[in-house]
């Protein structure tokens, strides 16, 4: 039996094109992963911003498309669990861009080549989670269930694009 709990929001609504921006202080508990994203399961397409407990000086920016995953780590240069930062991503028909504090640190463009390497076209809702990971340690390290954390975040926006 599991004794222990986590958070997470999501809209009913699904979105689409636009900018999506949160304003977090990360969890820095080990095997927790505080996030924001956009996700829908039929196909499995989802936009990802996660940032793991177990080195909170590093972000995962992820697109899944059709249930296949891309995942690139940055080193952010600062301790995402010590103060609130800005996130955001912008989601194009022609490219995701990922933003730290209004700086751009990694983009990607549509392919048109393979769907499953192409971007997510799917409106997804959007989602804040602090979740505790069980059966991916690698990733995300060994969440022991004793430790009680949290991720903090000041706000969640989305401006939608007509593209």
């Amino acid at each position: 039996m599991k004794t222990y709990a986590s958070g997470e929001y999501r809209t009913y609504n699904t979105y689409k094109y636009g900018k999506y921006s949160t304003r977090l202080q990360a969890s820095d508990t080990n095997g927790t992963i505080s996030s924001f994203f956009t996700y829908t399961s039929t196909p499995w397409d989802e936009i990802d911003i996660e940032i793991l407990g177990k080195d909170t000086t590093k972000i995962q920016f992820n697109y899944w498309r059709n249930g296949t995953e891309h995942p690139k780590i940055f080193n952010l240069g600062f301790d995402a669990s010590l103060s609130m930062h800005d996130y955001s991503f912008i989601w194009s028909k022609q490219k995701i861009e990922w933003y730290v504090d209004n700086i751009l640190i990694y983009s990607v463009s549509e392919n048109y080549l393979n769907n499953n390497d192409s971007l997510p076209i799917t409106p997804g809702k959007i989602i804040i989670n602090l979740w505790a990971a069980t059966g991916i340690d690698t990733w995300s390290g060994k969440y022991d269930g004793n430790i009680t954390s949290r991720a903090l975040y000041d706000f969640v926006k989305y401006e939608s694009f007509t593209n």
